[in-house]
């Protein structure tokens, strides 16, 4: 049970850094944009669609890195590199420097609490779906949940989503 568990600690440090960097790469190679949530609920979904699936709910304030534009829809990057959607009447483009807490106490709460969500992300997907029998379907379903939580963890805290990338290389550079 020990190296079934490393193992797992492994492939989700290995994803976790390659999702990090894929995010970095595209940030660095443009301007990043923003949207807030001015709408009191706004769903984000899997696709430029009302009858796609709900992946989040947002709040107003919420505000997320903006990838694209469409005639309709907004394309967002949210926490597990997806490409997710969410409709234009619910938000609007802003100018935003994404501030990470001055307290490096909260940065690591956060981080924890982050860390946490992505437990729970795994153990909730493996228990759904077995890794062993249904790998593909787990994973899927662990890119569903690891936005749904990770946006409840930000809620909690207080914290605006663009401020994940940075706590967690932060954290990763000082091992917390």
């Amino acid at each position: 049970m020990g190296i079934q568990n490393t193992m797992k600690t492994l492939v989700h440090r290995f994803l976790l850094t390659g999702s990090l960097l894929l995010g970095l790469t595209g940030s660095a190679l443009s301007a990043n944009q923003y949207v807030e949530i001015t709408a009191y609920r706004a769903n984000i979904r899997s696709a430029p669609s009302p009858s796609a699936s709900l992946v989040v709910t947002a709040h107003r304030g919420d505000i997320f890195e903006l990838l694209d534009e469409g005639k309709e829809w907004y394309q967002l990057h949210l926490f597990s590199g997806e490409v997710r959607h969410l409709h234009k009447s619910l938000a609007k483009q802003i100018s935003y420097q994404p501030e990470v807490p001055e307290d490096s106490s909260l940065r690591r709460e956060i981080l924890h609490a982050l860390n946490e969500a992505e437990e729970r992300v795994i153990q909730e997907a493996d228990r759904r779906f077995p890794p062993d029998s249904r790998l593909g379907r787990n994973l899927q379903y662990q890119t569903q949940l690891r936005d749904k939580y990770k946006l409840e963890v930000m809620h909690r805290l207080d914290a605006q989503p663009p401020v994940y990338r940075r706590i967690t290389i932060e954290g990763l550079q000082k091992s917390w």
